[in-house]
Parts: structure tokens; C-alpha cells; sequence
């Protein structure tokens, strides 16, 4: 065998290699964009099942206030803007009188929601600080921003260390 002949056969032995090579790398990169697909769909799918466990929390507590924290028409909760009900501000010193309704068993909280429900400073509400949190809460899953969130609670709500209650809750949240 010539000099010739072994170069020829090697280049092809080289060719075939690169061929098994680049199938090889071609190989493990589907299987890297299936396997980052269903990575994407199981967490697609477990984003959408806390959304609605927030929206069914949010209508537990709906029920429990006695008064909707949501309103807006259909067209507008698909397009994910959902009017917000316009509260009037309270004085420090009103209390609003309270609806007669059936009692309701209030449930065990855990710790950690034991805290976040003592009342706030002096003057203000317990019930309205709970409210503005919640709702808070509402238009941070909802993705607005916190500025937009901090002015339309501010329209809402008066209460003295409102922009620290959106950071909190901004925070918790993730946003």
C-alpha cells in the first residue's frame, strides 16, 4: 500500500468520523430541547395551578370580607386587566358599620399569617391594611407594576406606610 492510498483511507476514516460525531451532537441536542420542552410545560403548568390557587384564596377571602376585591367585565379579566373597585378613603377615626351576616368559622392560620394579620399603627384599620395587602397581592400576581400598584392602593387606601406594604408584598411575590 502506497502512501497515497493510507492518506485517501485515513481522510475517509476522519470524514466518517465527523459524520458520527456531528449525528451524535445533533442527537443529544433534540433530546435537550424535548427534555427543556417538558421542563417548560411542567413548570407552564404548575405557574397556572398557583395562579388559581391565589384566585381561589382570593375568593375565599372575598366571602369572608363580605365585599369583592374584583370586579370587571369578562373581555377585560381575558386581557388580564381587571377593574379594581375605588374604595373611599376613611377617616382614622370612622368606623364603618358592620354588615349583618351569618358567622363565619374563621380557620387556623399558620404562624406566619398570624403575623401578617395584627393590626397595623395606631389610627389605621386592621381590617384596612389587611385589605390593602390583599389587594396588594392581586396586582402583583396580576403583573402590575409596583409603582402603578402603589399609586391605585394610595387612591384606595389611607394608610401612613403604604409604598413599604407594596415592597413587602412586591418582594413576597417575587416581582
Amino acid at each position: 500500500m502506497n502512501a497515497e492510498d493510507l492518506a485517501e483511507r485515513a481522510a475517509e476514516r476522519v470524514r466518517e468520523i465527523i459524520a458520527e460525531a456531528e449525528q451524535w451532537a445533533g442527537e443529544i441536542v433534540r433530546k435537550a430541547e424535548d427534555e427543556a420542552g417538558q421542563i417548560r410545560s411542567r413548570a407552564e403548568s404548575e405557574a397556572h395551578g398557583r395562579v388559581d390557587e391565589a384566585r381561589q384564596a382570593l375568593d375565599e377571602l372575598e366571602e369572608r370580607l363580605g365585599a369583592p376585591l374584583r370586579q370587571g367585565s369578562e373581555a377585560d379579566q381575558t386581557r388580564g386587566h381587571e377593574a379594581r373597585p375605588r374604595r373611599p378613603k376613611t377617616s382614622r377615626r370612622a368606623k364603618p358599620e358592620p354588615k349583618a351576616k351569618a358567622p363565619v368559622q374563621e380557620p387556623e392560620q399558620p404562624a406566619s399569617a398570624a403575623a401578617e394579620a395584627e393590626p397595623g399603627p395606631p389610627g389605621v384599620e386592621a381590617g384596612d391594611a389587611q385589605a390593602a395587602r390583599l389587594v396588594a397581592m392581586k396586582l402583583a400576581l396580576d403583573g402590575t407594576p409596583s409603582d402603578a400598584a402603589k399609586q391605585e392602593l394610595a387612591s384606595q387606601y389611607d394608610l401612613p406606610d403604604l409604598g413599604s406594604l407594596v415592597d413587602e408584598v412586591y418582594g413576597k411575590a417575587g416581582r
